[in-house]
């Protein structure tokens, strides 16, 4: 059979389709055809609208440890919505405003296309020719392409930042601690051995702090990246005081190098 999904993010729309028909590059070209004309009806508008207001009102009541992971988003990455601003805009849309940004959609863009399977190089570039017909759009230019900025830390571990947020969620009873520690640029092999690091102190991390000192249910490390940054991140979710989570997860690490 057939499948295909429409996504988005702050660089744009995203369109996949995937199966084994020979159809495919058909599916394609409907698809990304009627972007600007399919018709939206006001059930399903006010439908998914109700649906994208539920899902934000309800954001607050995250556990701690992902909402700290939103914060630290906040914090680093420029521009980016809050929460608060894509409820505020979800609480202003209409239907006769989402129809005229249906019809203006993608008036300029850059096409990029992944492709993967029992296709060769031709038949990749047919399905970015199927693209760039339906769409027909005007090319983008630097200056119109989206960028989203990373924030600069501090090099020297007396000048960390340090910054905390008090949860909506009045009946949380939980807090979260999370240390972030920017690495670098995302170069050469770099990327695999901070991989490896991270796997290395993951099962040690959560050893020492959940199974041995019982500071939370929820203790995890990893790595993350932001725009090509990549970093280690150390996560407490706990009902013991933020200063001591901190305290304890930085004594750790002072112990393990």
């Amino acid at each position: 059979g057939l499948s295909a999904g429409v996504a988005c993010d702050f660089r744009g729309l995203s369109l996949s389709v995937s199966g084994y028909d020979e159809r495919l590059p058909e599916l394609l070209s409907l698809i990304a055809s009627q972007l600007r004309t399919f018709v939206i009806t006001p059930l399903a508008f006010e439908r998914r609208c109700d649906a994208l207001r539920r899902q934000l009102a309800s954001f607050a009541k995250k556990q701690p440890v992902s909402l700290c992971s939103y914060h630290r988003g906040q914090l680093l990455e420029s521009p980016k919505y809050s929460v608060e601003q894509l409820e505020a805009a979800a609480q202003r849309v209409d239907l006769n405003a989402m129809r005229a940004f249906q019809q203006g959609l993608l008036p300029s863009a850059e096409v990029e296309a992944l492709v993967f399977g029992n296709v060769d190089v031709a038949g990749a570039s047919a399905y970015l020719d199927v693209l760039n017909a339906a769409l027909s759009p005007k090319p983008l230019s630097a200056a119109e392409a989206p960028k989203r900025l990373v924030r600069r830390l501090p090099l020297s571990p007396r000048t960390a930042t340090r910054q905390q947020f008090i949860a909506r969620n009045a009946d949380e009873v939980n807090s979260a601690t999370e240390l972030y520690y920017a690495v670098g640029l995302d170069e050469g092999s770099n990327w695999m051995l901070l991989a490896l690091l991270s796997q290395l102190l993951e099962q040690s991390f959560y050893g020492e702090l959940r199974t041995k000192q019982q500071l939370g249910y929820i203790v995890q490390s990893g790595v993350a990246e932001s725009r090509g940054v990549r970093s280690l991140v150390f996560s407490v979710q706990s009902k013991v005081e933020p200063p001591e989570v901190e305290r304890r997860g930085l004594a750790f690490l002072r112990h393990y190098r």
